[in-house]
């Protein structure tokens, strides 16, 4: 998601489970959070630049993915758990059909 570690834009195939207006967000990685904003109310939906720090402070490379986990969406906050694959994204992720490439979500029910 999004187009370099200082910028985390969504994906419109991820904004339908998000409110369309800003609200602040919680990123949960290894029982630590990270504040910061979603603009959902933006032409561009994103969080907003406080995210170059949790990519900072966690050593995100590009290659390296990030699942996340919605814990919380109350429409006043959103709260994620995080997960970072270490450029290991297994090759059925990467390889995908039907038009979708390794920049679109991948969405697990």
């Amino acid at each position: 998601m999004g187009s370099s570690l200082s910028e985390m834009t969504i994906p419109n195939k991820m904004q339908p489970f998000l409110p369309p207006e800003t609200v602040p967000v919680v990123l949960t990685f290894r029982n630590k959070d990270w504040e910061m904003n979603y603009y959902g109310d933006h032409s561009l939906k994103c969080f907003d630049p406080r995210w170059k720090i949790f990519a900072t402070d966690n050593d995100l490379k590009i290659g390296d993915g990030c699942v996340f986990d919605l814990m919380e969406n109350s429409g006043k906050i959103l709260k994620f758990m995080v997960q970072i694959l270490r450029g290991d994204i297994p090759d059925e992720f990467l390889n995908r059909v039907n038009g979708e490439s390794s920049e679109t979500p991948i969405i697990i029910d």
